[in-house]
């Protein structure tokens, strides 16, 4: 059985517990391939270390920056903050630190101009600093003077700085509650207003939901950033469920899905295959989980993003956080979102990231709630059909695999756990040669 939204659901219908032992550091068994597999280490559990528990022991997301892998860990819903910016340092192998952050969770990284990047998630003293960056070894943090709280993913597009993510006014339409922040290439000034110049001119409904962000992707030249109406269910009979996009243009005119005309409004197949479960009490709680877009890459005129979930509805507001979605694939802006298909059927994709002029997707395979075997695909003409994808390695693991990197004929994996499965080695961060 792999992990779905429907087997989440699941859990909490029949109500399994939600918390889990620590075990010991699991054996690792490798299934060779096509070559030599063998642990180069396993390396110190940076979030175990640092007193955490639960979620917050996700390595969320790696990034290799200066010969270093920087590691995303903590919890938004739990309350880790503030948390230590650490990193492996391949030449010296091993955990250095950086600096302390003003964030409950680092849930992902972005390089922009050779500039390491770290959103705020979840902010702890206050709301000022909103992201954090590395340049030659440095730290630095920006603080801004303004609402918002959360600060889910940073992109540079057309000369600017896009912060997403939300306020705690939310239902608000007033610029000072807008969800996305616009910075000018200094980072000095910004632009406050791009969620209420739209929202505020359709409607007085108040829906903190229109004005909640969590990632965003870049698509033709536009810059599309859902709103947390982009949900795992969706109800076709309901105008509402057509709210989801902001769409940037390279002009910086900003459009709602909500104004678009139907012929041409972005909708949610767009993004995410409709798979309604026929159940009613699965199919309205798919309705009340977002699905965030952690990862994007353009290839070969496709888009590949990897989604997890999010939930804003109290019931699931724990169980929800940081589930895998699986990747989706689609070819241009109105074109119907595909999940990847994968050589093996059950694996559910999880991250993905381009290297040497193919793109590679990681994968799990779910065999219990703590046997897992782990995959790496390739491809250099992906599409959503298993025949594109070819398998590079796999492991078994007592869990998923949420993060990956590459460098040097290495792989670096990051290790969690799905609501519903054993935490195990959470936080572990995992080295395999390829020679």
């Amino acid at each position: 059985m792999i992990l779905t939204l429907k087997n989440i659901l699941l859990v909490l219908k029949v109500f399994l517990p939600l918390l889990f032992i620590l075990s010991a550091l699991s054996c690792w068994s490798i299934i060779n391939q096509s070559r030599e597999l063998h642990i180069a280490g396993l390396h110190e559990n940076v979030p175990l270390a640092k007193g955490l528990t639960g979620k917050a022991l996700n390595i969320w997301d790696l990034q290799l920056y200066e010969n270093t892998i920087f590691i995303g860990y903590g919890s938004t819903v739990h309350n880790s903050g503030p948390i230590d910016l650490v990193a492996y340092d391949i030449s010296q192998d091993s955990i250095v630190e950086y600096c302390s952050m003003a964030t409950e969770a680092i849930e992902r990284f972005t390089i922009i101009k050779d500039t390491l990047y770290i959103p705020n998630a979840d902010p702890t003293r206050g709301d000022l600093k909103k992201f954090s960056f590395v340049v030659n070894g440095v730290c630095g943090h920006k603080s801004i003077k303004h609402r918002m709280a959360h600060v889910r993913n940073i992109h540079f597009y057309n000369d600017q700085f896009y912060l997403v993510g939300n306020t705690r006014c939310p239902e608000d339409h007033n610029p000072n509650c807008g969800g996305v922040l616009v910075l000018d290439r200094s980072k000095s000034s910004f632009d406050n207003a791009t969620v209420s110049r739209v929202l505020g001119s359709i409607s007085k409904f108040e829906n903190r939901r229109w004005n909640w962000f969590f990632g965003l992707i870049e698509i033709e030249d536009k810059l599309i950033i859902p709103n947390a109406m982009f949900t795992a269910g969706y109800h076709d009979k309901l105008k509402i469920e057509d709210s989801q996009f902001l769409v940037i243009n390279n002009n910086d005119s900003v459009s709602w899905s909500a104004d678009m005309l139907e012929e041409s409004r972005l909708q949610h197949h767009h993004f995410y295959p409709n798979e309604p479960h026929g159940d009613f009490l699965l199919d309205s709680l798919a309705r009340q989980t977002s699905l965030v877009i952690h990862e994007s890459v353009s290839f070969e005129n496709k888009v590949l993003y990897a989604l997890r979930s999010y939930s804003m509805f109290r019931p699931l507001y724990e169980s929800a956080y940081g589930n895998s979605m699986g990747v989706m694939i689609k070819d241009s802006l109105y074109s119907k979102a595909y999940r990847l298909e994968l050589p093996d059927g059950d694996a559910v994709g999880e991250d993905i990231k381009i290297v040497d002029d193919e793109v590679y997707v990681l994968a799990s395979k779910k065999i219990s709630q703590d046997s897992f075997i782990v995959f790496v695909y390739s491809s250099s003409n992906p599409t959503y059909l298993a025949a594109s994808w070819r398998e590079v390695l796999r492991f078994d693991s007592k869990n998923i695999a949420r993060s990956f990197e590459y460098s040097d004929r290495r792989f670096y994996f990051g290790l969690g756990y799905n609501e519903g499965d054993a935490v195990h080695d959470a936080g572990q961060l995992m080295v395999v040669d390829l020679d």
